[in-house]
């Protein structure tokens, strides 16, 4: 295996990781959004809003 193809496959693998772990944080912060309206909600009721 030559150091061409080496470095095609670490490329691939470099960009897999990133597209996977910016999905993954992607979807952690739209969870955290939805959780801190979702309680912002609750709160406001629970005041009498």
């Amino acid at each position: 295996m030559d150091v061409t193809a080496l470095l095609l496959v670490a490329f691939i693998v470099a960009a897999v990781a990133v597209n996977f772990w910016r999905e993954v944080l992607f979807t952690l912060l739209v969870c955290s959004i939805a959780a801190v309206m979702a309680a912002g909600h609750m709160l406001l009721q629970l005041m009498g809003g």
